[in-house]
């Protein structure tokens, strides 16, 4: 009850119903366990390419914080890690989770499978930062645009226009 907050939710996948991504991403957080749904494994700390901590202001630079330990079932690439602050955010996550998106992921440069997934969204100048949010379809309906939820619950940014765009792949709980 804790991850869905509906009986019906846990009834479903009690009759063999597959549940969403966002879903089970609920019900290993409660449990306590990780979730992945990435690729290989074997990673080391030289690979994090960017730590960063989600706050009240949105992504700050992290490179003063500890950096992480990567879970070893990671793939050799390198990865940017989002830990969660204190203020949080919406979106499921708890201060202390943290989030995984991989470097090469290869669903970075298509935008039209990302829609309704969670992303690290680079920007171009004279922003050239980086944004976390839901993907959604563009309101102009370009295909190279995209839509992004604001995880705390701000207004939807439109019609962005990404460098790159890399889907969340492992949510670590802090338990």
């Amino acid at each position: 009850m804790l991850a869905t907050g509906k009986r019906d939710a846990l009834r479903a996948i009690g009759y063999g119903k597959m549940p969403s991504v966002d879903r089970w991403q609920a019900i290993c957080h409660v449990l306590g366990i990780p979730f992945h749904t990435g690729f290989g494994a074997g990673a080391s700390d030289s690979q994090i390419l960017c730590h960063q901590i989600l706050g009240a202001n949105g992504l700050e630079d992290g490179e003063g914080q500890n950096r992480p330990d990567l879970p070893v079932y990671l793939t050799g690439g390198r990865w940017h890690v989002i830990e969660i602050g204190e203020d949080g955010c919406a979106g499921g996550w708890q201060p202390g989770d943290r989030l995984f998106f991989e470097e090469a992921d290869p669903l970075a440069q298509m935008p039209e499978r990302l829609i309704g997934l969670w992303c690290l969204v680079e920007m171009p100048a004279p922003e050239s930062r980086q944004l976390l949010g839901r993907c959604r379809r563009s309101d102009d309906g370009n295909s190279a645009h995209i839509n992004l939820e604001d995880p705390a619950g701000g207004p939807t940014r439109t019609n962005l226009k990404p460098l790159k765009t890399s889907p969340l792949r492992l949510v670590v709980p802090k338990v």
